[in-house]
């Protein structure tokens, strides 16, 4: 008999996201029944140790007091650039140079060389030096790369828009009754979002192909592990993450994360046993269990209250 869960779910914006132009909310809509769960499954625990960094890039000034990046050549993520309050700072090897954005919501393409911006029905891509505007058929918010970055996906109020950088397309698909910000599926067939108290896939033409009502609200641009085969929510429980598996949506692991969750920024995963987030001016990996932590990044804040720049990651070749 599978055991009985109780979904509760709120409308939540990630700390330090730009949000511009037309702002709409998300309503989540009431389970109309209790749901059942699938019980976890039984997982090892054993996970291949993480290098100790090979090298350390110091970031004094631009924009910052000062940061440290601590990478090993095979990390499969790496900080591709970083925003302050004024600027956005994209990586060039070792050094980051400042690039004119002019203001908006950002995404960073995985290969860690392109950038998208967005300012409500705008959407300018830079790439090389150059830029090029595409007009959207919709406002929209949260621009995210497919994994392949081939494509753009946007959440427009009545649904979602999905843009062809290459031939500058950008199409309109409706969708009724999502609660939560759209993201791919990790090949790029479909789109995944909040359904009530759990998660619902779409294909690219917007239908309806799958729904797992127990699994609470999908988090980040990315809730797929690498190799699609599992997926992150913030669990229906407080303070606690869900790792889910894809395939039949048993549950594989629940984090209780020894720090204070919502101070705390899940960017997704650092590789198929890792998750890694941002904290109180570090970021850093965690195990599917909440600990076997290794610092990514840190940050002299001027204050414990001051969240730090934006930070985004290459998840492709850098």
């Amino acid at each position: 008999m599978r055991r009985k869960r109780v979904a509760v779910i709120g409308a939540a914006i990630p700390a330090g996201a730009a949000i511009t132009g037309v702002v709409f909310m998300f309503v989540p809509e009431p389970p109309s029944k209790t749901i059942w769960a699938p019980l976890p499954e039984v997982v090892d625990r054993a996970a291949p140790v993480l290098p100790s960094p090979s090298s350390t890039i110091t970031i004094k000034g631009l924009g910052l007091t000062g940061m440290r990046v601590f990478e090993h050549p095979s990390d499969p993520v790496k900080l591709g650039a970083y925003r302050t309050d004024k600027s956005l700072y994209l990586r060039k090897g070792e050094r980051f140079v400042e690039v004119d954005i002019r203001g908006g919501e950002v995404a960073l393409a995985p290969d860690g060389r392109r950038v998208a911006t967005l300012k409500s029905r705008t959407l300018r891509l830079l790439a090389d030096g150059k830029t090029s505007v595409i007009r959207l058929p919709a406002p929209a918010q949260r621009p995210i790369w497919s994994r392949d970055g081939r494509s753009l996906l946007l959440t427009a109020r009545d649904g979602f828009i999905v843009v062809d950088p290459q031939t500058r397309e950008a199409t309109l698909i409706k969708a009724a009754g999502d609660t939560e910000y759209y993201s791919w599926l990790p090949d790029g067939s479909g789109v995944l979002s909040g359904a009530g108290g759990g998660v619902r896939f779409r294909d690219l033409a917007g239908r309806e192909t799958r729904v797992l009502p127990w699994t609470g609200r999908p988090i980040g641009v990315d809730a797929f592990s690498p190799s699609g085969d599992r997926f992150v929510t913030y669990c229906p429980s407080v303070n606690v993450y869900c790792v889910w598996n894809a395939a039949d949506g048993n549950r594989v692991a629940s984090l209780l994360p020894t720090y204070e969750r919502s101070r705390h920024t899940l960017y997704g995963w650092f590789d198929e046993a890792r998750l890694f987030g941002g904290w109180s001016g570090r970021s850093g990996t965690m195990d599917l269990w909440g600990g076997e932590r290794r610092t990514l990044t840190d940050l002299e804040l001027d204050s414990p209250d001051d969240p730090g720049p934006q930070l985004f990651y290459a998840t492709g070749a850098q």
